[in-house]
């Protein structure tokens, strides 16, 4: 391994209290756009798992974190089928210049009383639509919302899992999961789905399955692909086995022709959830996840083969929770471990490259408890042992 990981500098971007309903900050997304902003988009809430007052909010920094615009709520989510909904992330992905894309998820909240997933048939959910909307002027304002087509996916619920990412090609690639309806009794099938525009978002005529495994045993979740120095796309997956009832290390797969092809998964022997990968010269990559295999904690690594190993000696503790260790391992279904995760405190990365080729940021929710969480980022060089 030629390098190791340092942290360059680290801060507070968003502080829990912003208003009664912005005590839970969570779920963030980061852009760092070619004039050298960090945007950043998130989701707040009241409280972390109520999906009444949940929005999108942005904020952004002009001098490498030092100094934070107060947070705007830019979008509200529009009634679909006669159904109100609420946006549960907002996902950035730069288009060059001044020009950003944004990705979010809408929610159905026709009925307040349900919950996101069904306590009774264990893998049914809500239903999930995407949307996006484009700015020219680094996030300032924005142009009004598109839905997505979701065909022939649209009769069921497809969350979406990350920013609609812009492929070697040109073409833009909206990254969702398949899920069951809430009243669905059978077992719970899930895949990773890409859909591809090459006109801008105006049309979705294509799609591929990127991880998915036919048997159903494993659940190949979250997925968190970019575009790597080489022009390759590299995704992360949280992955659980239904067959044990226990989550696996994270998964990775490799598309080489703009995501129309995929390598089937392999472990990573890295334990947990994942930010997307991040491209470091002589082809490294960095990985920020949260591991809760113990003490809930965000965590990086490198690779140096590719992302189909990351040594343990390169590994940095960005931060450990306050919280004292939360059950973790084998459940009974994946509807057990979804209830088990609403107590967490800390969670959910993502990461973007930053100017310096060496450097790259990482972003996060922490607090003191699940209801009050701030985002935090770190900055990190990965510099010659």
């Amino acid at each position: 391994m030629a390098s190791k990981l340092e942290i360059v500098n680290r801060g507070t971007l968003v502080r829990s209290g912003n208003g009664p309903d912005g005590n839970s900050c969570a779920f963030p997304s980061v852009a760092v756009l070619p004039g050298r902003r960090w945007l950043v988009g998130y989701r707040a809430s009241s409280r972390k798992w109520h999906e009444g007052d949940q929005h999108i909010r942005l904020t952004w920094s002009d001098d490498e974190g030092r100094s934070w615009h107060e947070p705007i709520r830019f979008f509200e989510a529009p009634m679909v089928a006669g159904r109100p909904g609420r946006f549960r992330m907002g996902c950035l992905e730069p288009l060059g210049g001044r020009r950003v894309l944004i990705a979010l998820a809408w929610q159905d909240y026709g009925d307040p009383e349900r919950q996101v997933f069904n306590p009774e048939t264990k893998g049914g959910s809500v239903d999930f639509k995407s949307f996006f909307a484009i700015s020219e002027d680094e996030g300032e304002t924005w142009s009004g919302l598109t839905e997505i087509d979701r065909s022939p996916f649209h009769t069921i619920p497809t969350p979406l899992t990350g920013p609609i990412r812009v492929l070697p090609n040109g073409d833009w690639a909206c990254q969702f999961e398949t899920n069951q309806v809430y009243d669905d009794p059978g077992p719970w099938r899930l895949a990773a789905v890409m859909k591809f525009s090459s006109d801008g978002g105006r049309t979705w005529p294509h799609h591929v399955k990127h991880a998915w495994d036919p048997t159903d045993r494993l659940i190949y979740g979250d997925a968190r692909p970019r575009v790597m120095r080489n022009d390759t796309l590299l995704s992360f997956y949280w992955t659980f086995d239904t067959v044990t009832g226990s989550l696996r290390n994270i998964h990775a797969t490799q598309s080489t022709d703009s995501g129309r092809t995929w390598m089937v998964p392999w472990d990573t022997g890295v334990p947990g959830q994942a930010a997307p990968p991040v491209s470091l010269p002589e082809g490294e990559v960095g990985l920020a996840y949260v591991d809760r295999t113990s003490i809930p904690a965000i965590k990086v690594r490198l690779s140096d083969d590719g992302a189909r190993s990351f040594s343990n000696a390169t590994e940095l503790v960005l931060r450990q929770s306050s919280l004292p260790e939360r059950r973790h391992g084998d459940h009974e279904d994946v509807h057990n471990w979804i209830n088990d995760i609403e107590l967490y405190s800390i969670g959910l990365p993502d990461s973007a490259p930053l100017a310096a080729e060496n450097e790259f940021l990482v972003v996060y929710y922490n607090g003191p408890d699940h209801d009050h969480t701030d985002l935090e980022w770190v900055r990190l060089r990965a510099r010659d042992r």
